[in-house]
């Protein structure tokens, strides 16, 4: 499964252990910007927590109990129909990871993401809205390629975001044509304020993407 967060939702794991489809990614390209710009991860993940608790997100009885089990590199594949093996990506670098970065090591690191102030917090600057790769990024995913050629890939699930979905493309490259790409909502980053997370218009994306479905995403 290929998702541009950190953060999948449990909803988007049910749909996809519904399908027959084994649903690949690759490894997560990381982020040094948090570290140097003093970001709190803790108090981002009570707060998200928070948030997911207010919208009955987690406590919940699920009508499809998942029961996850970590890969070991070299195990056999499962076989078993009702057993997935899932990887996870995550997207390369976007130009709002590169503002950041910058902001950081010109000494004027970003203390708040929750911050409203554009000149504070760049993530709610207009101009950042659904924020594509850099040419880092898209290094970044081509680097990567060989790898995910070698998963064999049944399904490809993307977040409609464009970085996640270019990030798909360029590492899975190969799979074009062969392999289904599949776009779904609950695959995106948290909502809300940070508009580098908001999409573009659906119609927009639908055209630049063809080969991915929207079928799952309103």
């Amino acid at each position: 499964m290929l998702v541009a967060p950190a953060f999948l939702s449990l909803s988007t794991i049910q749909a996809v252990a519904r399908t027959n489809a084994r649903c690949i990614t690759t490894t997560r390209c990381t982020q040094n910007a948090a570290a140097s710009a003093g970001f709190n991860p803790k108090r981002h993940s009570d707060e998200l927590r928070a948030w997911l608790t207010k919208h009955g997100a987690l406590d919940t009885d699920w009508p499809i109990k998942i029961r996850a089990e970590r890969y070991v590199e070299g195990s056999p594949r499962p076989t078993e129909a009702n057993k997935k093996l899932i990887h996870f990506q995550r997207h390369g670098q976007g130009y709002h990871n590169l503002i950041y970065v910058l902001m950081a090591e010109q000494g004027n690191a970003v203390e708040d993401i929750y911050d409203t102030d554009p000149k504070k917090n760049p993530f709610v600057r207009p101009e950042l809205v659904d924020s594509p790769l850099t040419s880092l990024g898209r290094e970044q995913c081509l680097a990567k390629r060989e790898l995910a050629q070698k998963l064999n890939p049944e399904l490809i699930v993307v977040s409609p975001l464009h970085r996640a979905i270019q990030t798909a493309q360029l590492t899975f490259a190969d799979c074009l044509g062969d392999v289904r790409f599949v776009a779904h909502d609950l695959c995106r980053e948290e909502l809300g304020l940070l508009v580098c997370n908001k999409r573009r218009p659906l119609s927009e994306t639908i055209r630049e993407f063809p080969h991915v479905e929207f079928s799952l995403t309103s």
